[in-house]
């Protein structure tokens, strides 16, 4: 029998977990399969005045994924993760873009950036489209690519510019294009 201390307690932590993720999930951020994506509901960051929190940024989970209803990996989901001087996720306007590779050497040590495989430019992100973990991020691959096999592996580098014009980028030497 769960004693009523131990059920409080778990409601509290539920409590406390849904006002920290802001009680509604927010919709990903997606990009096409084309360049000079525009996302609805995202506003225009050019022109405003705000300065900027933003020291580095950093790529978490980025991985193949599949959002439909079909079999098919459908692109590469990542959460964006724009960070102040003390490692705090800050939700920051701005304009991410993306450049996939391929990953020569695959899941060794020495990863080694190959060729282009594809990229995706002017994708809006809006302070409204922030988690607790960042903003997720759907990079949709071109309707003629499709990974060859489960642990194909490519290179991302990306690219964020804040509203103030200042610019920070990340890579992920080894991410998985087909949902694992």
């Amino acid at each position: 029998m769960i004693s009523k201390k131990t059920m409080l307690i778990a409601g509290l932590v539920f409590v406390l977990i849904v006002a920290l993720s802001g009680c509604t999930s927010k919709e990903p951020v997606t990009a096409g399969s084309g360049s000079d994506t525009t996302v609805p509901g995202n506003t225009q960051v050019q022109g405003s005045q705000n300065k900027t929190e933003v020291k580095s940024l950093d790529l978490f989970l980025a991985m193949g994924d599949n959002w439909d209803a079909d079999a098919e990996t459908d692109g590469i989901k990542l959460t964006l993760q724009p960070k102040d001087s003390k490692g705090n996720i800050v939700k920051a306007n701005g304009i991410l873009s993306a450049q996939l590779y391929e990953n020569i050497t695959g899941m060794s040590l020495d990863n080694k950036k190959g060729d282009l495989i594809q990229e995706w430019d002017n994708i809006k992100i809006n302070k409204n489209n922030y988690e607790i973990f960042g903003v997720e991020v759907q990079l949709e691959y071109k309707p003629d690519f499709s990974p060859k096999v489960s642990y194909e592996t490519g290179w991302l580098d990306i690219t964020f510019k804040t509203e103030d014009g200042k610019e920070f980028s990340a890579t992920k030497d080894t991410v998985f294009l087909k949902k694992i």
